[in-house]
């Protein structure tokens, strides 16, 4: 485990330093399947997924930044539509110069199943179960005000995890760890929130 993180930051940098020259905006529009379940599969970029307006589509708007307009063409989002779950998949040439952010907008509720290796994820106003992992990067959950979980759990190896409810932070819910943290609560909620992350730290409010 400790080999892989060290090899996800080594292949960050770089992309962290490159300057990123061309850029292609899309967007998309796509039904949603009866299932209510999306899984996301992302390799580099930020992902910012908010409940939509509209009820029957999912609303995707991405952003691909590059430094070889080459690379353009080979990065590309595609989804699928199966009987129990709708998938969005992200590829990009993996050498430290290519990205792609998204928007999207989905019908509340939605289950979300979500994983990515380099970059951030922000869920906002969204009902249903999450599972979010991220390899090098930050999670971030808006869990609303009234409590909806009965069982949340968050894990960070490198990093820290923080949860405050109304302005209040709620520490008595961590395990320290050595270099990471963890976080365990149980109620009466109805879904279920599973947050981890290899670097970097998770913030639910």
């Amino acid at each position: 485990m400790l080999r892989d993180v060290v090899l996800l930051i080594l292949l960050a940098v770089p992309f962290a330093a490159a300057e990123q020259d061309f850029q292609e905006v899309h967007s998309e529009l796509h039904p949603v399947a009866a299932s209510n379940s999306l899984h996301i599969q992302w390799k580099v970029g930020d992902l910012h997924i908010i409940k939509g307006t509209d009820p029957n589509n999912i609303h995707i708007r991405y952003t691909i930044r590059t430094k070889r307009e080459s690379d353009l063409k080979k990065a590309k989002v595609e989804f699928q539509t199966h009987a129990n779950s709708m998938d969005i998949e992200a590829d990009s040439p993996f050498r430290g110069s290519t990205s792609i952010d998204a928007d999207i907008e989905v019908p509340d509720p939605m289950s979300l199943d979500v994983h990515l290796k380099v970059g951030d994820v922000k869920v906002e106003g969204i009902h249903g179960n999450k599972t979010l992992d991220v390899s090098v990067g930050d999670i971030r959950v808006g869990m609303g005000s009234e409590p909806e979980y009965h069982t949340v759990r968050a894990r960070t190896h490198i990093g820290n995890v923080s949860w405050s409810n109304d302005g209040r932070q709620m520490d008595r819910l961590h395990e320290n760890g050595w270099l990471g943290k963890k976080l365990s609560y149980e109620s009466n909620g109805k879904y279920e929130l599973s947050a981890e992350v290899s670097v970097g730290n998770i913030q639910l409010q």
